[in-house]
């Protein structure tokens, strides 16, 4: 079953990485510029500092299992920040994915030794003004209104192909109940949450948000190794990793996933010239190694079980062609 609902809590740590760093503007809506505006003014006084909101996010559902964080308020999110050893030792034991780990605990270090503490000042400051009663009166209308058209959205999709698709290139008998979260503040970025993932107001394609989200978390640490030797392998590739984490603030799994999530739309009928006609409107050239791994993909005679196990394979019998910008000007014509 999947769910959509709103969270002020997740909005709140959102908010507090926008509202700090108020740069990059021309990715968000002219709507979430003016109520950041409006907040800024109200909350007068936040400690200039916080962590990734993906981070965190990711950080907070695991720890409360992704359940009910519709219904938690400023007190529950504190909560996270003032027991930081419980929730430490909670969150290590939920996370397990080699590729999670890596940021996940970093960020679980940082907010024992310091950042926990710089959570608790900030979240009081939303408390003392009142941020959840602006949330109900300001966002969630919003939010609501953006959940009413992702319902029709979600009825259109073939959910179904592409969760038992997901669980096929994953390698795993069932994914359980999905929890969608809506943000406003988060927009214009979407990302994974334990069991289930955010996303933002911009998008109504949730077969495309489904497949690259859930998805996310399937890289082995090997797997990243490979793929960073990989990209070392000419200036092009450099150049495009390079792009990839200082442009798009991104990781190293996410052109991974972005492979899968062409090949999962593949899968569930979208047309090949109208996969390609979307990359090239959104990431142009920058990011090659995801459309060759989706044309080695679709080349296969038979779906493919446990992606991460097909590409180290490519990888290590160097059956990735040598991708350079001439070659992906071809494949996307």
């Amino acid at each position: 079953m999947i769910n959509i609902k709103a969270s002020m809590i997740l909005d709140a740590i959102c908010y507090l990485e926008k509202g700090i760093y108020f740069s990059e503007k021309q990715w968000m809506t002219k709507e979430q510029i003016n109520i950041i505006e409006e907040l800024n003014e109200i909350n007068i006084g936040l400690v200039q500092e916080c962590l990734s909101m993906s981070t965190i996010s990711l950080i907070i559902s695991a720890f409360y299992n992704n359940e009910n964080l519709d219904r938690y308020d400023l007190d529950d999110l504190l909560y996270v920040f003032e027991n930081i050893n419980v929730v430490d030792k909670v969150v290590r034991k939920r996370i397990t994915n080699d590729f999670q780990k890596r940021y996940v605990y970093q960020a679980l270090d940082w907010l024992m030794r310091k950042y926990a503490r710089v959570y608790v000042k900030n979240i009081n400051l939303l408390k003392q003004n009142r941020f959840d009663l602006y949330w109900e009166k300001e966002i969630y209308p919003k939010v609501l209104d953006n959940i009413e058209k992702k319902k029709l959205a979600l009825q259109k999709a073939n959910v179904k192909s592409i969760i038992d698709n997901v669980c096929l290139l994953k390698n795993i008998g069932d994914l359980g109940d999905i929890n969608i979260y809506v943000s406003f503040m988060s927009t214009p970025t979407a990302f994974t949450l334990y069991n289930g993932y955010l996303d933002n107001i911009l998008g109504t394609r949730l077969d495309s948000m489904l497949a690259h989200e859930l998805m996310h978390g399937f890289a082995s640490a090997e797997l990243i190794k490979q793929y960073r030797e990989f990209m070392k392998s000419n200036a092009y590739l450099k150049e495009c990793y390079r792009y990839l984490i200082d442009e798009l603030k991104s990781g190293d799994e996410e052109e991974l996933v972005m492979s899968a999530e062409y090949y999962l739309l593949y899968l569930n009928g979208t047309l090949k010239s109208d996969i390609y006609k979307h990359i090239k409107e959104n990431y142009g050239y920058h990011l090659p190694l995801s459309i060759a791994l989706f044309e080695l993909a679709i080349n296969e005679k038979n779906t493919i079980i446990d992606y991460d196990s097909w590409l180290l394979n490519k990888f290590s019998k160097k059956e990735i062609p040598e991708i350079t910008k001439d070659y992906i000007i071809n494949l996307l014509g």
